[in-house]
């Protein structure tokens, strides 16, 4: 099904156009390398209208310095849908290519193989291209002294197919293995979940970001002051009548500058623009900065806000929708993913995201109370202590397993957003009367688990909720003190037998 800006292409003023003006026109159409036609919006389309009316000399019609959106093919044409006359000559198509600057080859676990590539030396001319994103598609830093690759989570050795550090998801055996041992197979993007490497030979490339971080790739998102590669000057006078079709392969770009940007609906981001996840759903981006800060941003509103040091409780966790007694269990048994996130993104309002959300939550309530107290702040922080929070308080099962947590909270416009962090150990488990383990670290289970909870407020459901809050905690309050009143009376009438 081809697009209306495709059809438009074709037949810019319709089938049947109106006016005098010849419906004749010179036009490039681009296609990735899938041949899938490039919309106009995205640079897919250059076109231009003969004149009205030309001299006997005829009139130069010119697409100049076109620029290819992006690898793949060009169709160059010439049409004509008016009833009106309309000679073509002297059509010529210039292409400026630009030059491989590097090219790499590698031995199975990442090993350059220095005999077979080749970088080229800088031209001041076209600028210089760094390029960060080699062997395992993901962004890493070279240690030309020591060659290690610098990842995001561990370093890793191409000579010996082994990470420096330990593996922080306790995937295998070794903590130090390579993509599992199956380098032809998997990746390991990132230095901490493997993943499956799909078959390019059958698959092909892919053309978005989106898919290129899980086969591995590299997808420029946003390209700045690239160097034309397609000039095509051509001129079109009114003796001879030609049809002239022309396909070229568009070459690569080659830029002097690359930067990234948001793609496609809310979701979190590394520190390079990378999509990693599906956080946020359509309501909050989560952007990870290169400090550890997490950078938030309110789709509807734009507001925005930065978690100081968030990504420690972000960035690598899994989204989960586990119950209370899976999460308890997993920590008895040292089973499960020991880092979760819980969120209400999606609009769903069940489990852990249901407790909070409930206005008479000890732990909503605490935090949206803070919210009202601390309005001319744009974040704030505040902790639930075993006092408020213990067995015998615990409106439900949620509340009883978390004990003491730390809640704070980001102004986003009209909205707050609402982070909630606990960890399960043994710690935690005897009332802080024994010692925590990092899971893995000892030969029993038991080893600390991390939890985090997202969700997100209006300030009016903040204020509604706060107020429901407040008149239940003074009920309980004069129901205290009628209790105690009734107690002290019973206690006076005792004494006087």
């Amino acid at each position: 099904m081809y697009s209306a800006s495709f059809v438009n292409a074709v037949q810019p003023g319709g089938s049947n156009p109106p006016g005098n003006t010849p419906q004749a026109f010179l036009t490039a159409v681009f296609f990735d390398e899938r041949f899938n036609f490039i919309e106009a919006a995205d640079g897919g389309v250059a076109q231009e209208q003969v004149a009205a009316s030309v001299g006997s000399n005829g009139s130069s019609l010119t697409l100049a310095n076109i620029k290819a959106p992006k690898n793949g093919y060009v169709y160059v044409y010439i049409s004509n849908q008016s009833n009106n006359y309309v000679y073509f000559d002297d059509l010529a198509v210039n292409i400026t290519a630009g030059n491989i600057i590097e090219e790499n080859h590698y031995y199975a676990y990442g090993l350059k193989i220095a005999t077979l590539s080749s970088k080229k030396l800088g031209d001041v001319y076209e600028g210089e291209l760094k390029n960060n994103y080699l062997y395992q598609g993901a962004f890493s830093e070279l240690d030309e002294d020591i060659g290690w690759n610098d990842f995001a989570l561990r370093n890793y050795d191409a000579q010996t197919g082994r990470w420096v550090q330990q593996d922080p998801f306790d995937e295998f055996a070794s903590p130090y293995i390579g993509m599992g041992d199956d380098p032809v197979n998997t990746i390991d993007p990132s230095g901490g979940e493997t993943l499956p490497f799909l078959n390019m030979a059958v698959s092909g490339l892919s053309t978005t970001a989106e898919k290129a971080i899980t086969l591995g790739e590299v997808v420029l998102t946003s390209v700045s002051r690239a160097l034309p590669i397609a000039s095509k000057g051509i001129s079109l006078t009114n003796k001879i009548s030609i049809i002239l079709r022309t396909v070229s392969t568009a070459t690569n770009i080659i830029n002097t500058n690359i930067t990234t940007a948001q793609i496609g609906p809310p979701y979190e981001y590394d520190r390079y623009g990378n999509k990693i996840s599906d956080l946020g759903g359509n309501k909050i981006n989560f952007y990870h900065q290169s400090d550890g800060n997490v950078k938030v941003v309110d789709t509807e509103s734009g507001a925005s806000n930065v978690i100081t040091q968030g990504s420690k409780f972000i960035k690598n966790y899994q989204e989960s929708a586990s119950s209370w007694g899976k999460v308890t269990y997993e920590f008895i048994t040292g089973t499960g993913n020991k880092n979760k996130i819980f969120t209400g993104f999606d609009g769903s309002e069940s489990g852990a995201i249901k407790s909070l959300l409930c206005p008479f939550s000890a732990y909503g309530g605490k935090a949206r109370a803070d919210v009202l107290q601390n309005s001319h702040l744009s974040k704030h922080k505040v902790s639930m202590t075993y006092a408020e929070a213990n067995p015998f308080y615990a409106r439900d099962m949620w509340e009883q397993m978390w004990g003491r947590t730390s809640i704070s909270w980001y102004r986003l416009g009209n909205k707050v957003l609402f982070l909630m962090t606990d960890t399960k150990s043994f710690t935690s488990l005897s009332y802080r009367l024994g010692p925590s383990w990092r899971r893995g670290s000892l030969s029993m289970p038991m080893g600390n688990t991390n939890q985090t909870y997202m969700w997100t407020e209006t300030m009016p459901e903040i204020q509604q909720k706060n107020s429901m809050f407040q008149n239940m905690i003074q009920r309980k309050e004069a129901e205290a003190k009628k209790q105690m009143w009734y107690l002290y009376n019973v206690e006076l009438r005792s004494n006087k037998f």
